[in-house]
Order: C-alpha cells, then sequence, then structure tokens
C-alpha cells in the first residue's frame, strides 16, 4: 500500500549512520513530537501500566523512525513509509539499539513535561 501511494523511504548505511549521528537537539525534537503525537494513548498507557510502558512505547516508535517506517510529514503528523533499501548491518542494529536504549531518561523527562503532571507521576 506504501508503495503504491509513493510513501518510500530510502534506507542504508548512510541513512543509518546519519540517525546515529543525529544531535542530541534534534532528537529531543523528534521524542517531543512522538509524545505529542501521542499523548491521548500515553495518558490511557500510564494509568493502565504506569510510566514505564509509555516510555517503552516511544522507544518502540522510535524504532520504527529510525528503520524507515514512520516520518512526520508536512503537516506533522505521522505517516507510515515503506522502507527501501538495505536494513543495518548487526553491528549497526546493535549501535541503533543502544542509541534508543540509551534514550530512555530523556524520554521519560519528556513525557513528564508533555503530560499533565498529575498523570505522568501516577505511576
Amino acid at each position: 500500500m506504501c508503495e503504491k501511494a509513493g510513501c518510500l523511504k530510502e534506507v542504508g548505511p548512510d541513512f543509518y549512520r546519519a540517525v546515529l549521528e543525529l544531535p542530541d537537539l534534534e532528537m529531543t525534537e523528534v521524542i517531543f513530537d512522538l509524545v505529542r503525537h501521542q499523548s491521548g494513548y500515553l495518558k490511557k498507557r500510564i494509568l493502565k501500566d504506569g510510566e514505564p510502558a509509555a516510555t517503552h512505547f516511544i522507544q518502540n516508535m522510535l524504532h520504527l523512525v529510525i528503520s524507515g517506517h514512520i516520518a512526520f510529514d508536512e503537516y506533522g503528523r505521522i505517516a507510515f513509509l515503506k522502507p527501501v533499501g538495505p536494513k543495518p548491518t548487526t553491528e549497526m542494529q546493535r549501535e541503533l539499539d543502544k542509541r534508543i536504549e540509551n534514550l530512555e531518561p530523556l524520554i521519560t523527562d519528556i513525557i513528564r513535561k508533555v503530560l499533565p503532571p498529575d498523570l505522568a507521576t501516577e505511576a
């Protein structure tokens, strides 16, 4: 479906390296956008499963971003894409996974800043 609609994302070593080298400020903006976009779901998730589950959800969303499956369109909406190109090597995938894992404290902090204070700390 994505391919027929022309929603393709070129991926490959250069794309994955660019993700790894993305400055923290830009990564923070991506996380803020994801949290804002998913705030309704995150509120429900926190109430049901606690704040760590919400953080894990955003980490999963970041995996979709760095694999070329989703991006934000020109209107700030999530666009679903079909990645075209080679998947990351095992070593590159480990580096990408580590980058997202290391973002956990930042993601939690952003969730607490974006969501209502009483909700983000109930867990």
